[in-house]
């Protein structure tokens, strides 16, 4: 009898195994998915309250949310609550762009140099519409809020980027990394009991693609794809998560999504290192063809250990257990006590507005209306004096009422910690400034868990994508920074180390090896607006950012304050900035600059004296920095006339008679 539960696959060597072999593997632990049944339904529950469809219930057979019906005189009223206390609590993560910068990993002073130049490589990802970092960590971030946890997923993609061309003819790419935020429906964790990351052996990120996607994807064989024709892409998670639409529709909220018949369900299996697979391995299948298998492509820059491409982020990480957990099931009780707390008073509203009506047989009444000044016609010998007449229901108590307030509201706050001072109201009888920031902080400690979290996963995401440009950024790319100031934008010209023949790095490139990307504790914190306009307002008047006086003091309190259209403000200043890097782009091609009257001097001194201070300054010819330092010079003359020597009478300006 032949068990065709066997795992082929056991027990071979990386060198025995078959296509088939893999296939397999990749099936097993695709089953895995079935254990993550609990989890799910609670997953679905959360973005069906988040997206206002709060009186569904679960079909443990189907495997999906469904609403009752109910007849159409019964209200089901729907206030939700959970949808603004997400979106506050979303806005704090992004009120402030966390902090990162380069670690050089050494101490001397060349690496300390290029650590400068490389921090502009995180301010150019956090440009590159192509990479959409913003896009990607705001749909983690909700991932993570909504259930618990969120999955960023980062990756190298070599069909992106210039195309080059060989002389033989060839083509190909230069390759952009990729971040894509992973709903924790798409992924799968083998063990699944695993109680912390570190004890994972595999995940598996299972995703529903079109047969195009495929091909360009994977060339070589995604052509021989074909689409899956059974229930597994029409249920998937995004069929499901599509179909709830919000409340007030006819069908309950949960609507048929029309499925795609050229689809088919990419499955990609990330190996650690072990006995079988000493380097990991990445496997990729698709409706049953291998479309990859290779070693993991990803290690460390601080080392040359390979990782598995997710970061998870929790919203509250359980103790025991590998999923978090979201606060959201916390608020779903509460919500539905508040609904239907709501829709009996509203139904007991219609039946005072409009009661029943007790009608004794054979009386006569028909067709009782509510207009007013109607005339109803009674026979009271057919019903032995029995008079119709209104059912009057019986009042809500005050106390149901005052429960909505009193209960509810006050359940809600605490486990939201949501209070008057989080939506812009002030207690009574709280006055003092520095008692409202208290409340405020109070109030907004609730996100320091997973804000914290957040910047610990945000490092290990930055340091993957250090990693993975080391490794394939092999050609010098230009890449362009938005500019602080209006006009040109910064540039900044990647270079690739330089490997040897034994493979060791002869010259340093952009990237210092062994460097690491730092979050700095506590920068992703949110801070109220006002706390910080007041804090700097202090600094100012204790000229800890300069003279008072000082135009440049001035410019940055305003930057600091937020004060909108500041360029505009500074519209002359930002075109001689602008003509200052011009000219230092100028002295990089050995050509001079001329100094004239009319221009703003001290703009001019202080992007040279930034230029001065870069690796590029070093670099010119020292006949070039000579030149550059008399250009400077001739600005300062401007600035401040040269003295006169002692006993010489001061020079006229230019254009007036000696007295």
């Amino acid at each position: 009898m032949v068990n065709n539960n066997k795992k082929l696959y056991e027990g071979k060597t990386e060198e025995e195994m078959q296509d088939e072999d893999y296939v397999q593997m990749v099936g097993d632990v695709y089953e895995l998915n079935s254990k993550k049944y609990v989890f799910e339904r609670q997953w679905y529950m959360n973005i069906a309250f988040l997206s206002g469809q709060q009186w569904v219930k679960w079909d443990n057979r189907l495997k999906r949310l469904y609403e009752p019906k109910v007849p159409n005189w019964r209200v089901r009223h729907v206030a939700n609550d959970i949808m603004p206390t997400f979106r506050k609590k979303v806005a704090k993560l992004k009120k402030k762009r966390p902090t990162l910068y380069i670690s050089a990993g050494k101490t001397d002073i060349e690496s300390e140099k290029k650590m400068k130049e490389s921090n502009e490589l995180i301010e150019a990802w956090w440009s590159s519409p192509v990479i959409d970092v913003e896009g990607e960590l705001d749909e983690w971030l909700k991932y993570g809020c909504s259930c618990g946890t969120g999955f960023m997923k980062v990756f190298y993609n070599p069909t992106l980027g210039k195309k080059r061309a060989s002389e033989d003819g060839q083509t190909w790419s230069d390759g952009e990394i990729q971040l894509e935020a992973c709903s924790p429906f798409e992924i799968i964790l083998d063990p699944f009991d695993a109680r912390k990351w570190k004890d994972l052996r595999k995940i598996l990120h299972s995703r529903a693609r079109t047969l195009d996607y495929i091909v360009e994807r994977y060339p070589e064989n995604g052509g021989e794809v074909q689409a899956e024709k059974d229930e597994s892409v029409s249920n998937s998670f995004w069929r499901k998560i599509q179909g709830m639409v919000g409340a007030g529709t006819d069908d309950g909220g949960i609507s048929q999504v029309e499925t795609s018949d050229n689809s088919a369900i990419v499955k990609e299996l990330w190996v650690k290192p072990c006995k079988q697979f000493p380097k990991g391995k990445k496997i990729v299948v698709a409706n049953k063809k291998l479309l990859e298998k290779n070693n993991l492509p990803y290690s460390w820059n601080d080392s040359e250990e390979p990782f598995l491409p997710f970061v998870p982020l929790y919203d509250f990480k359980m103790a025991g257990r590998i999923l978090g957990r979201s606060n959201i099931e916390d608020e779903i009780p509460i919500q539905k006590a508040k609904n239907e707390l709501i829709s009996h008073i509203r139904e007991s509203e219609r039946l005072t507005s409009k009661p029943k009506f007790l009608k004794p047989k054979g009386c006569g009444v028909d067709n009782i209306t509510s207009e007013p000044g109607e005339n109803v016609e009674w026979d009271p010998t057919t019903t032995a004096g029995h008079k119709p007449g209104w059912l009057v229901p019986p009042t809500i108590p005050n106390y149901v009422i005052s429960g909505l307030d009193n209960i509810y509201q006050r359940d809600y706050q605490n486990i939201t910690s949501q209070h008057e001072i989080s939506k812009g109201n002030v207690p009574a009888g709280v006055t003092s400034g520095v008692a409202i920031n208290y409340l405020q902080e109070s109030d907004d400690t609730i996100v320091g868990d997973i804000t914290a979290n957040y910047e610990r996963a945000l490092e290990k995401v930055g340091n993957m994508m250090l990693s993975i440009a080391a490794q394939n950024y092999t050609e010098e790319r230009v890449f362009f920074i938005t500019g602080k100031y209006s006009g040109k934008p910064r540039t900044l010209t990647f270079k690739p180390n330089v490997v040897g023949e034994n493979g060791e790095v002869t010259e340093e490139g952009t990237i210092p090896k062994g460097g690491r990307i730092i979050v700095e504790a506590g920068s992703a914190m949110a801070r109220t607006k006002s706390g910080q306009q007041a804090f700097y307002l202090d600094l100012y008047k204790i000229g800890a950012l300069g003279a008072k006086d000082d135009p440049k003091t001035n410019k940055k309190l305003m930057r600091l304050l937020e004060v909108g259209n500041v360029d505009e403000l500074y519209e002359e200043e930002g075109a001689d900035r602008m003509e200052a890097q011009i000219e230092n782009d100028g002295f990089k091609r050995n050509i001079t600059a001329i100094v004239r009257p009319y221009q703003g001097h001290e703009v001019h001194v202080d992007t040279h004296d930034a230029f001065m201070k870069t690796e590029e300054f070093g670099q010119l010819s020292e006949d070039m920095k000579n030149e550059m330092i008399k250009h400077r010079q001739e600005h300062l003359d401007f600035i401040k006339p040269e003295e006169p020597a002692p006993g010489q009478a001061p020079q006229a300006p230019e254009g007036e008679p000696e007295q």
